[in-house]
């Protein structure tokens, strides 16, 4: 058995679990994952496991199927923790085996209406907590977080809040993931890079990465663990 994780773009979520090698996702019935909203072709993408190895290709959608902010041309391996997006969902596989994860999805369990936002880690642990640091025109600020999603903005509504001119008010968003941490843009006309590289779909943010939001540089840092 296998799984992905499916997220819509409101960050409500859910795990399917499959028995067989390869399945289709699509807007209508008769798929393996049915999703029915307009950025989803009919028959959209199929995604294949081989072994140890999963592979996606695009059935000649309109939207495209992106793989880490790359669109796929042909059979395209997935690399391991690796987002795919087709329209307003992403797809993450999940490489173990789904413990009580409920059954195995049907032609017509992906439907966005039925997904649920996954709960966070145990409140006190650091095992899923991820921290931050930056310099705006209020200062140097270190922010850590338990959250699994939080806004970064000039907002006072967000979690990681950035006084400066070049930040929007909504700016990029942030998503914990099997305890790897994600950035992307909350909108079109925000400027979000990693590492000096522009990223416009939901990418990988490692420790140690400063990420521009627009000219401000917030640098990923490591949680000191202490000695034992």
């Amino acid at each position: 058995m296998w799984s992905i994780d499916l997220r819509d773009k409101s960050g409500a979520a859910q795990r399917l679990s499959f028995e067989k090698d390869e399945i289709v996702a699509g807007r209508v019935e008769g798929n393996d994952v049915v999703l029915p909203n307009s950025s989803i072709s009919k028959r959209h993408t199929r995604i294949e496991r081989s072994g140890e190895e999963f592979f996606v290709t695009d059935l000649g959608s309109t939207n495209g199927t992106w793989v880490d902010g790359r669109r796929t041309t042909g059979r395209t391996i997935i690399p391991r923790d690796a987002t795919v997006i087709i329209g307003d969902f992403t797809l993450a596989i999940v490489r173990r085996p789904a413990i009580a994860d409920g059954p195995a999805a049907g032609p017509s369990s992906a439907r966005p209406g039925s997904l649920s936002v996954s709960a966070g880690p145990p409140e006190g642990s650091d095992a899923e907590a991820w921290c931050v640091r930056f310099t705006d025109d209020k200062g140097a600020h270190r922010v850590k977080s338990r959250s699994t999603r939080a806004a970064i903005g000039s907002g006072a509504e967000c979690e990681i809040a950035i006084a400066q001119r070049s930040v929007l008010e909504a700016h990029a968003v942030v998503e914990l993931r099997d305890g790897l941490l994600f950035l992307w843009p909350a909108n079109s006309g925000a400027r979000v890079a990693i590492a000096g590289r522009a990223i416009v779909v939901p990418t990988l943010w490692r420790e140690g990465e400063a990420a521009l939001i627009g000219e401000v540089s917030v640098e990923r840092v490591a949680l000191v663990k202490p000695a034992v």
